[in-house]
């Protein structure tokens, strides 16, 4: 099985309980810069690259559910 097997509902589904999770993670790395977290600090770091691997499942998770060939 591999991505190509989820079904556009299925991915949809996926794209609904990624979106708050990448909301809250967004919203903490603007905190944190807000906060004056520096770029190199392990905790804002550890955010961003949660942020960034987040981003990019729901992105892909997007891909899945369109059926007009975009993305594929």
């Amino acid at each position: 099985m591999d991505s190509r097997d989820i079904t556009p509902t299925q991915a949809a589904r996926l794209c609904e309980v990624i979106a708050p999770q990448l909301r809250y993670v967004g919203r903490l790395c603007a905190r944190m810069e807000r906060l004056g977290f520096r770029p190199s600090d392990p905790l804002y770091r550890a955010a961003s690259k949660a942020r960034n691997a987040l981003q990019e499942l729901h992105v892909t998770a997007h891909y899945c559910r369109c059926t007009s060939g975009v993305g594929k």
